[in-house]
């Protein structure tokens, strides 16, 4: 059975980069104790290191905050908003499967490709992340943040497998064209739509997402 996983939760490289850090931060701890460096407070700094490496560096590395999978019987989505339930999900392995929403592929009826725009702070620049519009075949609708843009060309495949399973994908604004050229920006782009370069504005659908019905 065909899969395709988009942002899949990489725990096996947080590990591993949290294990070099480890070694470090133990010897400017240790060398402090031993040696009583005055030129550095190796406990205050190794403590710092760990805090960092084990809280925030290795969910980070961890995972996005979302993963999607599709096969030939059922779409699931894992969101993971809060920095808290990130945490989780690293250190309680059986939380990364509580799926935040599970679709049966047979009742999916067509996907639209849109997105939000987002401000990022403190940058005060607009990110527009990349959306699923899901209607199903009993006229729900579910609006999800769906690409990973380290796996972008994944993406574009698994998008691909999605209309092989007769469901409709509606690409308006041709994002998977762009998506999948690594010589384009998808953010400038849809810039460009936005200031009226490409296409008319008033097409597409930009709203925040809504709550899924999980089924």
């Amino acid at each position: 059975m065909k899969k395709y996983v988009i942002g899949k939760p990489r725990r096996i490289l947080a590990i591993v980069n949290m294990l070099i850090w480890v070694p470090f931060a133990t010897m400017l701890i240790v060398f402090e104790v031993q040696y009583h460096a005055s030129i550095v407070n190796g406990i205050f700094l190794g403590l710092v290191i760990l805090i960092i490496n084990f809280f925030i560096a290795g969910p980070i590395i961890y995972s996005s905050g979302m993963w999607w999978s599709i096969d030939e019987e059922v779409f699931k989505y894992s969101s993971f908003r809060k920095f808290t339930a990130r945490i989780k999900a690293f250190y309680l392995p059986k939380q990364q499967n509580s799926y935040f929403l599970a679709l049966k592929v047979q009742q999916m009826d067509r996907i639209d490709l849109g997105w939000h725009d987002v401000p990022i702070f403190p940058f005060g620049l607009i990110g527009h992340p990349i959306t699923f519009t899901i209607t199903m075949k009993d006229g729900t609708t579910v609006e999800l943040e769906a690409l990973y843009t380290r796996e972008s060309q994944k993406f574009v495949m698994a998008c691909k497998h999605i209309e092989s399973l007769g469901i409709t994908l509606n690409d308006p604004y041709n994002l998977l064209e762009v998506i999948a050229n690594p010589k384009r920006m998808v953010s400038q782009y849809i810039d460009e739509i936005e200031s009226g370069v490409h296409h008319d504005l008033s097409l597409i659908h930009i709203s925040e997402p809504t709550r899924p019905r999980l089924i």
